[in-house]
């Protein structure tokens, strides 16, 4: 049985550093974000429009459900986009800047960052900045959709973006529904987590 004492607490210092320069990235985008959206309406962005809001129970069932409706999705469209996007190498596995082989620290530090850091963040800039402004403007399906074709491309990969493309239209459902970002937090985080599992552990 593994215990503290087999566990490798030896850490990979340019492993930490590159998530730290990642999650640094994401900040400086989001607030660079923040304070051209506030600049063009003359008025800072509340907490309540970027759906910032403490997590109730609910949310987390929002976020269950909504993971649930996404994973359908996902399928759905990833097999739509088969038959009519047949140049995709559907088989490509997301770069994710990670070695393949991650144990004991390391893997604690890759995980707390791609699977917590990196949803918070991203579902802040997308949901609650892009998302948020847009909807202000918008009816929901055009808001819901130019943002997600927005976090689609920023994945890069055509498997990818299918697939991060219909996580961001259920996200942005609940944020309608719901009018904060927690239910897509949780929705992004248990998807992080799974393509995780996939990619170093399993």
């Amino acid at each position: 049985m593994l215990g503290l004492r087999s566990f490798s607490w030896s850490i990979n210092w340019e492993l930490l550093f590159s998530q730290l320069w990642q999650a640094a990235i994401l900040g400086v985008i989001f607030a660079a974000l923040y304070g051209i959206m506030s600049a063009v309406r003359k008025k800072l962005i509340t907490r309540k429009e970027l759906g910032l809001t403490l997590p109730k129970w609910s949310d987390i069932g929002f976020g269950l459900l909504g993971t649930i409706v996404y994973f359908i999705a996902s399928v759905l469209l990833v097999a739509l986009a088969r038959v009519v996007l047949t140049f995709v190498n559907w088989d490509e596995t997301q770069d994710v800047g990670l070695p393949n082989m991650l144990f004991g620290a390391n893997l604690l530090i890759a995980f707390f960052f791609i699977c917590v850091v990196t949803p918070i963040m991203e579902e802040l800039i997308f949901r609650g900045l892009i998302f948020g402004r847009l909807r202000a403007k918008l009816g929901f399906i055009l808001s819901a959709t130019i943002t997600s074709l927005i976090f689609a491309l920023a994945h890069g990969q055509w498997n990818v973006a299918i697939d991060v493309f219909a996580l961001s239209m259920v996200a942005c459902g609940f944020r309608e529904i719901t009018g904060n970002i927690n239910a897509g937090i949780i929705m992004h985080m248990a998807k992080n987590t799974l393509a995780f599992y996939l990619l170093f552990v399993a």
